[in-house]
């Protein structure tokens, strides 16, 4: 449990805006805006490390699925699905953590050279 809160903390350009979309989820009058842009930005800035990846990725597994029983409008839904992108490259990186190699663990994602690893290539082009 402790650790749950460390990794958190971390990231709470990130985890605010899921548990926004989460109580929104549960409130059709909720007058939540999610700016994706951000949010994208703010998971691209993220540590490569297998942890950090986890954690943000299960926290959206838990989004979607409440929005998976959501009966909000179909356009308020279709703007915070979009979180499923994050979640498709995050398990891509997951699937292919033991391909990096480990002087890129430890770099933001959005590094550069990064993004020219040959084993993620499909994810970023």
């Amino acid at each position: 449990m402790m650790e749950d809160i460390k990794v958190k903390d971390k990231f709470p350009k990130i985890m605010e805006p899921l548990l926004q979309i989460q109580k929104a989820s549960t409130n059709r009058a909720s007058q939540y805006i999610f700016d994706f842009g951000d949010f994208v930005k703010e998971c691209m800035d993220v540590y490569l490390e297998e942890e950090n990846i986890k954690y943000i990725k299960d926290q959206i597994d838990d989004t979607l699925n409440l929005l998976n029983n959501s009966d909000l409008p179909k356009e308020s839904l279709y703007s915070f699905y979009q979180i499923k992108l994050i979640e498709i490259l995050y398990n891509e990186i997951l699937n292919n953590i033991d391909c990096i190699k480990s002087e890129n663990k430890g770099h933001k994602i959005n590094l550069d050279q990064f993004l020219r690893l040959e084993s993620l290539k499909p994810i970023f082009y």
